[in-house]
């Protein structure tokens, strides 16, 4: 039973990996864009995303999943694992979005009038 709990663990690893794989490239994309027309891009993004990923990562952690007895409740381990697996996963991508949208905000560069 523990290699079934262990490929469900990773099968929600593998989908949070595409997860953040997508929203990841995502929030740096917004960056990259907002890069080439406003000041402090990508100091404001790092801070952004760190503060997020914690909350993110915090949230996770301390989320009250189902309690599992040990020798029974498969069913439920295996709901835990998956999902602990995909929101650990996907949290790291997840926290880029939120800091992309902010670096969107940045000031803009002064044009400079000779």
């Amino acid at each position: 039973m523990g290699l079934i709990l262990i490929g469900v663990l990773t099968a929600g690893g593998f989908l949070g990996v595409i997860v953040s794989i997508v929203s990841g490239s995502t929030g740096v994309w917004l960056a990259t864009r907002s890069a080439k027309l406003r000041k402090y891009v990508w100091p404001g993004f790092t801070v952004v995303y760190f503060l997020f990923l914690c909350l993110l990562i915090a949230g996770i952690s301390f989320y009250p999943f189902d309690t599992v007895e040990p020798g029974s409740d498969y069913d439920m381990a295996m709901k835990n694992f998956f999902f602990k697996g995909l929101f650990y996963c996907a949290s790291i991508g997840l926290a880029s979005l939120p800091a992309g949208v902010f670096s969107m905000m940045m000031p803009k560069v002064k044009a400079h009038i000779p």
